[in-house]
């Protein structure tokens, strides 16, 4: 008898259409929900128990609604300007703006209003803009509008808003660090401009999600202000990075202990040969008993003559579709540590330019760079490093 094999059938793909118009209209329900809250909402604010005090009501929002007090009072003035936008009511149910348009449009009513009782804004001259526009292109009419109204006003709530400015750091136990803040307007525009050029995909094979750009982002804008030396001092010294360790961890000889980064703990050897890469090294010798029987002048790796040689030489970053310029750039050692823990020639042919990200990935992320046939520096993954260093490949730069 001849064997029947079942056959799995290929997975059914949804319809993208299907799927869309089904999305815009569980969309339209929240948003019609949404109006019904609003009403119900400004009934409890205006209620006769919180004297009209939107704050007092929001306690409740927060406990008994799971929401925020500014989302919470938003709904509230919908609820309160609805009679008065009968238009725009009606082009949300048909679907033509949102929830988000109609704050918008029942929020700027109310503050020109309160401005300027003479200089009512018509209802007409609102909704055309909001059917015409992204929610965010709205909220900056909108704030135009405001401003015209009451600068004065406008000036005041943003100065209010900057008070609520803060940035958390949480120390975990290994040394990282955990961020939550808020910033004003004007101070997330400085960050964004600040880190936006920093956290765009940069290189050869860069598959970094868009959040881990700019966490990377922000730790290369922390290294360029203490590269460049115009921090405020403490102490009489420059802020700068500190790390403590045996030169056996500097050479990353097995057995080695960890390093100690300063505020960070311990890091391990590869981290320590990045930071010694581009560094002031000074020696400091130990007897047996802890004793500190020799300390040795500080030095500098790359001279101020070999980094201006080595920026005229590669331009910038030497990582294959790297576009960082030279001033985002450190020295990197091709070979680090030889025999006896002698650090590696400090000469132009064993020093390359790497951009912070890069030289990272060299170092802790295990990848190399190699000379191609036509002098072309290739970056080798982690895997095919191994792989060619069993086989014995010649010309890895690790």
């Amino acid at each position: 008898m001849a064997r029947q094999w079942l056959v799995r059938p290929d997975p059914v793909v949804p319809d993208l259409l299907e799927l869309e118009r089904e999305a815009k209209g569980l969309r339209q329900a929240i948003d019609l929900l949404e109006v019904g809250f609003a009403k119900v909402a400004e009934a409890i604010v205006s209620h006769p128990a919180y004297d009209g005090d939107p704050f007092g009501a929001g306690a409740w929002f927060r406990k008994e609604c799971h929401m925020a007090t500014s989302d919470a009072i938003r709904s509230a003035t919908i609820g309160a300007e609805l009679d008065g936008l009968p238009a725009s009511l009606a082009s949300l149910c048909a679907g033509r703006i949102g929830i988000r348009h109609l704050g918008l449009i029942a929020t700027t009513s109310q503050a020109v209003r309160t401005a300027s009782p003479e200089h009512q804004l018509p209802e007409a001259a609102l909704l055309e803009r909001a059917e015409s526009k992204t929610v965010y292109g709205f909220s900056q009419e909108c704030a135009h509008l405001r401003h015209a109204a009451d600068s004065e006003r406008f000036r005041r709530l943003q100065a209010e808003d900057a008070e609520y400015r803060t940035l958390k750091m949480h120390r975990t136990s290994d040394g990282s660090l955990a961020l939550d803040g808020w910033l004003d307007p004007a101070g997330a525009a400085t960050l964004w401009s600040a880190l936006d050029p920093l956290a765009r995909p940069n290189g050869a094979g860069d598959s970094r999600l868009i959040d881990q750009r700019r966490a990377d982002a922000l730790v290369e804008l922390a290294h360029l202000s203490l590269d460049g030396g115009q921090l405020p001092t403490s102490g009489g010294v420059k802020p700068h990075l500190t790390v403590t360790a045996d030169v056996r961890t500097l050479m990353g000889l097995k057995g080695s202990p960890g390093g100690e980064l300063e505020a960070a703990g311990v890091v391990g050897h590869h981290t320590v040969q990045r930071i010694a890469c581009d560094a002031t090294i000074r020696r400091v010798v130990f007897d047996a008993k802890g004793a500190v029987i020799d300390a040795g002048r500080a030095r500098r790796v790359a001279s101020p003559a070999q980094l201006a040689a080595l920026r005229a030489r590669d331009h910038g970053c030497i990582w294959p579709g790297c576009d960082r310029q030279a001033r985002f750039t450190a020295a990197h050692h091709i070979k680090h540590w030889g025999e006896w823990g002698v650090w590696g020639e400090t000469n132009l042919s064993n020093l390359v330019l790497l951009c912070h990200r890069h030289h990272w990935m060299v170092h802790e992320g295990g990848w190399s760079l190699s000379r191609s046939d036509d002098e072309q520096w290739v970056a080798v993954p982690p895997a095919l490093r191994r792989w060619s260093e069993i086989r014995g490949s010649p010309g890895s730069a690790a």
